[in-house]
């Protein structure tokens, strides 16, 4: 991610494709725009980065849980 905000410093998005290894991850260097994906509009996270760290935190944690549990544990 570094090097991308190196290499484009003008972009503050980017959809990353590492397919076949893994899903499509959009990437959000903006404050104010991660802000918005991840506390006014609350949009689903991605499976993925939860089963990552699942071994090491269990099943339950932020990083999978959606609308009003999100909310209530945040």
């Amino acid at each position: 991610m570094k090097l991308l905000a190196t290499q484009f410093p003008d972009d503050e998005m980017y959809i990353i494709d590492m397919w076949p290894i893994a899903p499509p991850m959009f990437t959000i260097l903006n404050p104010e725009a991660a802000t918005q994906v991840t506390q006014k509009l609350n949009l689903p996270k991605n499976r993925f980065a939860g089963e990552m760290v699942a071994p090491i935190t269990g099943p339950k944690m932020l990083l999978n849980m959606n609308g009003e549990e999100w909310k209530k544990w945040r």
